[in-house]
């Protein structure tokens, strides 16, 4: 297997040697990027041999660099990945790797933070990635929220699967993603693909757009039913809230999806808002 040139393999290190934050490599042009406080940082590679067997003679430089494993990214981790299970400490090692995996396992890791988030954003900035990065709180509240919200959003009107689409509305609506009328903007579109409202009956039951007035019979019932609820039961508590407006609209979205689902995860969906 032919060996990094000295010229290549002297680019790379100085690159190394900076204050490089992430790698992303461009198999199809050779060429690996490094991300630092000052920019992008390019190296591009010159094969004298085998495109594939070269690449991977840098990807050993970037492992060894990074993890100190010239054998690259490790396979029990591979297997973790995508079960959020990778070790928090030295996520950020894994982002010098230029390793598809060792992204979406930071991605993916509960150790996540907003400045982890943007780093692996920029090495694969995918919307999976978004979705499950924006699972996290601290990057919820910190800088790439709305930048992965705004991804998401751009990106929402081509997916086709259910439950990514019920997924991705349910990851939208926590607080501060989107506003009022980008909240409205994606109830309407349900009533063309019912995954959108969906999602809205799992995340913001009691907050549906478009809200129903509370049943007549609403306020006789809570008088009569003021008791039981400030003793806490539960049976009250719920029959309140099942005559109330939020409650109203909620039953009349729940009905008109459970009679024409687009799919058995919409259903799936629907069963579990209920419970809750």
């Amino acid at each position: 297997m032919a060996e990094l040139s000295p010229e290549d393999s002297l680019r790379l290190n100085v690159m190394l040697a900076g204050e490089i934050q992430a790698i992303r490599i461009d198999a199809a042009n050779m060429t690996i990027y490094g991300l630092s406080p000052r920019g992008t940082a390019t190296v591009k590679l010159h094969p004298a041999g085998r495109s594939d067997q070269y690449l991977r003679k840098a990807r050993e430089l970037l492992a060894g660099f990074a993890i100190g494993s010239p054998g690259g990214y490790p396979v029990y981790l591979q297997r973790w990945t995508r079960m959020g299970q990778a070790r928090d400490k030295g996520l950020d090692r894994l982002l010098l790797l230029g390793e598809p995996e060792a992204v979406t396992s930071v991605a993916y890791s509960n150790g996540l933070t907003d400045e982890l988030a943007r780093r692996a954003w920029w090495a694969m900035p995918v919307a999976d990635h978004a979705r499950r990065m924006l699972e996290r709180e601290c990057v919820v509240q910190g800088q790439m929220g709305k930048v992965l919200a705004d991804f998401l959003l751009e990106h929402l009107p081509f997916e086709n699967n259910a439950h990514i689409i019920m997924d991705t509305v349910r990851i939208l609506l926590q607080p501060g993603l989107t506003d009022t009328q980008t909240r409205l903007t994606l109830w309407r579109k349900g009533e063309m693909d019912n995954a959108y409202q969906a999602g809205f009956l799992a995340q913001l039951p009691d907050d549906i757009p478009e809200q129903l007035s509370a049943r007549d019979n609403f306020n006789a019932t809570s008088e009569k039913l003021a008791g039981l609820i400030s003793s806490g039961n539960i049976f009250a508590q719920y029959l309140q809230r099942i005559l109330s407006g939020p409650g109203q609209t909620f039953f009349h979205a729940y009905d008109e999806l459970l009679r024409h689902p687009a799919d058995k995860d919409v259903v799936l969906a629907l069963l579990d808002a209920l419970e809750s």
